[in-house]
């Protein structure tokens, strides 16, 4: 029996619990909590509860499934701890529990899942270290623990080797791998800046180059205005004229005699 692509809405019915052939169920715009006769479904394979409204916590009444395979139960109002009995359920292949309110530290019970290989516990408030024991799920090809506080060393062994750098951001202090690209732990080996490094010669080369430059131009400027152009009445020989007395032009025109004069102009005559 499957219960999916509905348009049921509402509180979650107590009598779901009597459906015990349900294998799928995928209902939206749901409100209230998950009923507890939810667990008693023992055939269910995939529990699809996505983007309603159900709020409460999980672990006050529920029971290890041994069927199902996927459970998603992301974008609701689920808080308090992530339940550890989830150990339990030991077919299970998907768990989404992201966006949600969950709190405290991912449980370590999680390496039980063996068969897990998608995992999405993002959009929460879950604090603490990364579980060592996530190391052991060989089969996990995706992990999402972004958007929490987590913090301390992502570990290196296991499924982890392949994942990116997205699995990890906003959270408190992560750090480790390089390819993570996530904070680096104070007190982790500190690595020499490379790019920085040149820059402590380059720069006050740069500014001791640049001054000299400077102050070359301003010297030739200077030396320039300090050159005087040579002016064309300096370069220009003067001549000197002598001074001829009166007594002089009266006798050398053998006084004004008419027959030394060879013109007159707008002066006067001009004598020879």
């Amino acid at each position: 029996m499957a219960l999916q692509n509905n348009n049921m809405s509402g509180p979650n019915p107590s009598c779901i619990g009597n459906l015990i052939h349900l294998q799928i169920m995928s209902p939206n715009a749901l409100f209230s909590s998950i009923p507890s006769n939810l667990w008693g479904l023992e055939k269910l394979l995939f529990l699809n509860l996505s983007f309603n409204s159900l709020e409460g916590n999980l672990h006050a009444n529920m029971r290890a499934l041994k069927m199902p395979q996927s459970i998603d139960l992301s974008w609701n109002r689920i808080s308090d701890k992530i339940p550890v009995i989830l150990r339990d359920f030991q077919s299970l292949i998907a768990l989404n529990l992201s966006s949600n309110s969950f709190l405290e530290a991912i449980p370590e019970q999680l390496g039980d899942l063996i068969t897990l290989d998608y995992l999405d516990l993002s959009h929460h408030n879950l604090s603490g270290e990364i579980p060592k024991s996530l190391v052991a799920l060989s089969h996990l090809c995706y992990l999402n623990l972004s958007f929490n506080k987590l913090f301390g060393e992502i570990p290196r062994q296991g499924p982890f080797a392949n994942f990116i750098v997205a699995s990890f951001i906003e959270n408190e202090a992560l750090y480790e791998q390089p390819i993570f690209q996530v904070p680096t732990c104070k007190n982790h080996t500190t690595r020499k800046p490379k790019a920085k490094f040149p820059l402590k010669f380059i720069l006050p080369v740069f500014a001791f180059t640049s001054i000299l430059i400077v102050f070359i131009l301003i010297m030739i400027k200077c030396r320039k205005n300090n050159v005087k152009t040579p002016n064309t009445i300096d370069v220009v020989p003067a001549v000197e004229h002598r001074l001829i007395s009166y007594q002089e032009l009266h006798h050398a025109t053998n006084d004004f005699f008419e027959a030394n004069i060879l013109g007159v102009g707008s002066f006067g005559y001009v004598f020879k």
